[in-house]
């Protein structure tokens, strides 16, 4: 993020650095592997907790 800031200054600083603070952060939330979530991407991790979580409720379901 810093990189995409650096150039900017004054009135362009303050146009700019929301816009920019705001796609890294979406791609940081969504892209960007965290170790913490085994070098996934949150969404990646999010996906497979789902389909975890949809795996398990089917899985412990009776039928009779």
């Amino acid at each position: 993020m810093r990189d995409a800031l650096t150039g900017l200054t004054g009135l362009e600083y303050q146009i700019d650095a929301p816009v920019e603070a705001g796609k890294w952060r979406i791609e940081y939330n969504t892209e960007r592997p965290h170790s913490s979530l085994g070098y996934l991407a949150p969404m990646q991790f999010a996906q497979a907790h789902e389909a975890k979580e949809l795996l398990t409720s089917d899985s412990n379901s009776t039928s009779y």
